[in-house]
């Protein structure tokens, strides 16, 4: 293997909680190669968090609706132009980001090799599924470079500031949201929670989200009659999302990206889990965590996308909302 790559290509996870989960990976290769130049890929939408990552880098976006086949991403690997020189790591374990890899011409192609990847990647460091998800993304730079010495102790980004951020300060932040309709929660828990914590000492609760969140943060808002508790779905990027949690007291949250954001920033988070499996996805640093399940249902954590008892997750459901409020009121007496 070149050891000095003279570029070096990261294919970045595809969603917001692996993006985070795979920064001391990056953090590591940047840190063993600062003579190379870095490109990082990510999913358009995501390139924002990118901006308090550390390090010199390149950043090019990748949108799926505009890279449907695999010959489009195949095209996409070409313009690449690498060479032999050249590495180019995957960490999604998609078949496509691995023909993206053999495409850009890398003579060092990293990647684990599932999902028949192993035909277009010449590095393949073995897969260890029962490590939490950051050591898999570390381990793959780890093992596929062989710095044997190499180690890390958290997930650390840099919090960085912004207009808005003055605006959240002392706040309780809240996401209810997912990508996962098993990991979100249901409208009238929601609500049901809000009622519970709406007297905890926050000058504000503010109900986090995307754009498509705004329709469901407003039906909550409109079953409550609590004036402080207000929605800013839809209103900030990434970016202006890590300025927020820079300066918020704490933050409530289902297992989502804003989980792992929020850790990575050492904001104190609870995290109410679902489907989940905390033990290979929670958030990493557990200075800063405190996780709670109801884990009296045999099915759980299930880790799976869709419940299958139904529209609302009964793990969910039947979380305890004074027990939700008491660890709130532990993170906010210290």
């Amino acid at each position: 293997m070149n050891s000095h790559p003279e570029n070096i290509v990261i294919r970045m996870p595809n969603w917001l909680g692996d993006m985070v989960m795979a920064a001391p990976a990056v953090q590591l290769i940047m840190e063993k190669f600062p003579q190379s130049k870095f490109t990082l890929i990510c999913k358009k939408g995501l390139e924002d968090v990118l901006k308090i990552f550390p390090g010199d880098f390149e950043v090019l976006t990748f949108n799926k609706s505009e890279y449907k086949s695999l010959f489009n991403v195949w095209q996409f690997g070409r313009r690449l132009k690498l060479s032999n020189k050249d590495s180019f790591i995957s960490f999604p374990n998609s078949f496509s980001a691995a023909l993206m890899a053999l495409a850009s011409g890398a003579g060092i192609r990293i990647g684990y090799a599932k999902e028949g990847r192993g035909l277009f990647l010449n590095v393949t460091p073995t897969f260890h599924s029962e490590v939490h998800r950051v050591v898999q993304y570390f381990d793959l730079i780890k093992q596929g470079f062989s710095f044997k010495d190499a180690c890390f102790n958290e997930v650390t980004l840099i919090g960085p500031s912004s207009e808005i951020a003055f605006q959240s300060k002392g706040a309780l932040l809240v996401s209810f949201n997912s990508e996962a309709s098993s990991r979100r929660m249901p409208l009238s828990k929601a609500v049901s929670i809000l009622n519970a914590i709406a007297d905890l000492p926050v000058n504000n609760i503010i109900l986090l989200g995307g754009p498509k969140d705004v329709n469901f943060n407003e039906g909550i808002i409109n079953l409550l009659n609590l004036p402080h508790v207000i929605s800013w779905a839809g209103k900030t990027n990434l970016f202006e999302l890590a300025s927020i949690m820079s300066s918020a007291k704490a933050l409530l949250t289902v297992d989502s990206g804003p989980s792992h954001l929020a850790n990575a920033l050492r904001l104190q988070t609870v995290v109410m889990h679902g489907a989940d499996d905390e033990k290979n996805t929670e958030a990493y640093n557990k200075s800063y965590v405190h996780g709670l399940r109801y884990g009296k249902l045999p099915c759980e954590p299930c880790v799976k996308n869709v419940c299958k008892l139904g529209d609302e997750s009964p793990c969910l459901l039947n979380l305890d909302e004074q027990l939700i409020k008491e660890k709130l009121q532990l993170i906010l007496s210290n």
